[in-house]
């Protein structure tokens, strides 16, 4: 949910089948542009909270596992958004996964820039996942090379990246992102990285 320029998607593709979504029809065309030739993406336009749960593509079998990915920030109710995913999840349950805008701290201009509302500590996150019935089995970090950046444009009281940083950093994390993934995750990152499961979900 919420792919944006689909810069995650290619992480979740080895071995699954993969819907991902945006609300925005610019998006949505970037990414049917991007995976379109893939048989194992479907690219769909998310509708927005009042679309949960969310139903299967064409009839198919739902999901094991959502992705919320840099959405909550963005909600006013972030515990819809969680239990709409596990009301979408199959009747054997499965995994909710967040990625979420963390640091309290670093909100600012550029949070509102991006439609941020609010950041998370880890521990919010995961108190607001096992409220939503889920049980917290991860909690890591993801997006180390974007914290740095981000803390010097908070600290300058910045209201946008000025386009050559900007660049750069679209540039470096096709690399980076892979990369945190290859060792097990970031030691610490600009987004906290949340997994829930439900209960009596079995792992494959």
């Amino acid at each position: 949910v919420h792919a944006g320029n689909g810069n995650l998607t290619p992480l979740l593709m080895a071995g699954r089948h993969v819907v991902t979504t945006d609300p925005g029809a610019d998006a949505v065309n970037r990414l049917r542009e991007r995976f379109g030739d893939y048989d194992t993406v479907d690219v769909v336009q998310w509708q927005g909270v009042e679309a949960i749960p969310w139903r299967p593509v064409d009839g198919g079998a739902p999901p094991d596992t959502v992705l919320l990915a840099n959405v909550l920030g963005q909600a006013e109710d972030p515990a819809s958004l969680i239990r709409g995913a596990v009301a979408s999840l199959g009747p054997g349950g499965g995994r909710v996964v967040v990625v979420a805008p963390a640091w309290p701290g670093l909100m600012g201009p550029l949070d509102a820039q991006v439609g941020h509302l609010r950041r998370f500590s880890p521990r919010e996150l995961s108190a607001l996942l096992e409220a939503c019935g889920l049980k917290t089995v991860h909690k890591g970090w993801f997006n180390l090379i974007g914290l740095p950046g981000w803390a010097m444009g908070r600290a300058a009281n910045l209201d946008r990246v000025p386009p050559v940083p900007l660049g750069l950093y679209s540039l470096l994390s096709r690399v980076a992102m892979p990369a945190e993934r290859a060792v097990g995750g970031a030691p610490i990152g600009l987004s906290a990285v949340i997994v829930g499961e439900t209960s009596g979900h079995v792992r494959p």
